[in-house]
């Protein structure tokens, strides 16, 4: 029985040579894979290793269009902005002042800061405008608990729905979103 000769050692076909033996040098292809052919002047010819060609360049129209408006990155209002300078104290107090003062808080805020920053005069508007609405459904169950005596119970949901409705306000404030409460009248434009 005779015994094919071993392979020398060294490394499988496609791994670099073992540490001292010569190696490959850069400007030849691989013996396995060969090199895509050449066109005229060193291009790369026509084929599936060529790359595909894109639309042309320059665009037929100058982007973006006349008359549109560019769709990327497409532009959300209810997405939240970052607050910047005195709007990042002055935005969400508008809001959380009427928890401590009423209306008399978000009224100060408008008329102080509220001229300067734009941001602030909205967020102070609408918290305003909500307070005057509170003030008014308070004025409408107070007069008719004058009336019947179950429609006291009414102050104690409005007065939770308040609160609740400022802490909402007071956080999707902070977070930079506009907030609109939901049965405000806007009274202060």
């Amino acid at each position: 029985m005779t015994q094919e000769p071993q392979p020398p050692y060294g490394a499988p076909p496609g791994y670099p040579p073992p540490y001292g033996q010569p190696q490959q040098s850069y400007g030849q292809p691989h013996p396995q894979h060969g090199t895509p052919p050449q066109g005229p002047y060193g291009a790369q010819a026509p084929g599936p290793w060529s790359q595909t060609p894109g639309p042309p360049w320059p665009p037929a129209q100058p982007w973006p269009h006349p008359g549109t408006t560019p769709a990327w990155p497409p532009y959300d209002p209810k997405a939240p902005r970052r607050l910047v300078g005195a709007e990042r104290f002055w935005v969400p107090a508008a809001h959380w002042l009427a928890l401590i003062s009423s209306w008399l808080g978000p009224l100060v805020v408008l008329l102080t800061v509220g001229e300067s920053h734009p941001r602030v005069r909205e967020h102070a508007k609408e918290s305003l405008n909500f307070e005057v609405t509170i003030a008014l459904v308070m004025l409408v169950v107070a007069l008719a608990g004058l009336q019947t005596a179950g429609s006291v119970l009414w102050v104690v949901p409005v007065w939770v729905l308040w609160i609740v409705a400022r802490l909402w306000a007071t956080v999707h404030a902070a977070a930079g979103r506009t907030v609109r409460y939901p049965v405000s009248l806007r009274i202060v434009r």
